[in-house]
């Protein structure tokens, strides 16, 4: 994660790929949520182009084949057939739903906890965190545009705007 700051200035017109999310060791936990939110934001804000996460559905041991447990997406109790949706779920759901193929990313005034992509409709979607216990008010500019918004503790959030 490093050299791609310095790689990404290097070679400014290489296309880039995140091809495997940071496994974890089975904790599907907020924490979670929060290490692979900070690595999409490190990875998009430095010439990332597309990021894929690695273990989309394990079983209720969370063992990967090779015997490794790992975070996953879902998890699947192959004995009572329960289904388990983790953190990690819901935030790559706010970023495949909204930032579909086609999308760009654009600049933020403040590009802490937040990501801005020009969507394949001409839209806007700003994907944001709230890592603090405490409601927080944040203003973005993007594209000249001032947007102003509050967000609960703890929390993913997503604005979309339609830009036609």
């Amino acid at each position: 994660m490093k050299a791609l700051p310095v790689i990404h200035k290097e070679y400014p017109s290489y296309g880039y790929m995140q091809t495997e999310n940071m496994c974890g060791n089975s904790e599907n936990d907020w924490s979670a949520l929060e290490r692979t939110w900070n690595a999409v934001v490190h990875c998009f804000n430095n010439g990332v182009g597309a990021y894929m996460y690695w273990n989309m559905v394990l079983d209720e041991t969370c063992k990967s084949w090779w015997d490794w447990a790992q975070n996953a997406m879902v998890i699947v109790d192959r004995n009572t057939r329960q289904v388990r949706y983790t953190d990690e779920f819901y935030l790559m759901k706010h970023l495949s739903h909204f930032v579909q193929p086609g999308s760009r990313l654009l600049k933020v005034s403040d590009h802490e906890n937040v990501l801005a992509f020009r969507t394949a409709d001409n839209g806007t979607a700003i994907v944001t965190y709230n890592p603090d216990e405490d409601t927080r008010f944040r203003t973005f500019v993007i594209d000249g545009k001032k947007i102003e918004v509050t967000l609960k503790p703890k929390s993913i959030n997503t604005i979309k705007m339609n830009d036609k």
